[in-house]
């Protein structure tokens, strides 16, 4: 499958998540502070802030990596590789959280695939994988000789 159809694949699962879960961005943030709910103190620390605009942004940036990845991998990467190394030495936003966005984001959306459609959950999985290797390089970039 190439690239033009697994993007096609991917308005697919996009459209379908969006008729059957709507605003994703509270169930993404609630998957995403499921295991770490101390993470929402992230965002207190760095006042004034609007939560619920800085959450929603969060979200947007993560569905826009989701969609653009088959269509301009390069544009993702590089919106990746700047973002991460400022969150982290900026804010003090560890790349592991990059990571709980990402997977949130992922499984949110990946529990609107029904279970038997084997293409569509291969192609999410692969924009997953892809991202989460971009965030390893980011990761990398910001701490060289870091083992992965």
């Amino acid at each position: 499958m190439n690239n033009v159809e697994k993007l096609k694949v991917v308005e697919t699962i996009l459209e379908r998540a969006a008729t059957n879960i709507g605003d994703i961005t509270n169930t993404v943030m609630e998957e995403f502070y499921r295991t770490e709910p101390e993470l929402q103190s992230l965002f207190t620390q760095h006042r004034p802030v609007n939560t619920i605009q800085l959450e929603a942004g969060m979200v947007e940036q993560a569905l826009h990596c989701f969609m653009r990845w088959f269509e301009s991998p390069g544009e993702v990467e590089m919106t990746l590789l700047g973002s991460v190394p400022h969150h982290v030495e900026t804010l003090n936003v560890g790349v592991k959280h990059y990571r709980k966005l990402l997977l949130a984001m992922s499984s949110v959306i990946l529990q609107s695939i029904p279970l038997d459609n084997a293409c569509e959950r291969n192609v999410w999985d692969e924009i997953t994988d892809n991202l989460l290797g971009v965030v390893e390089l980011a990761d990398r970039n910001v701490f060289p000789g870091k083992a992965s």
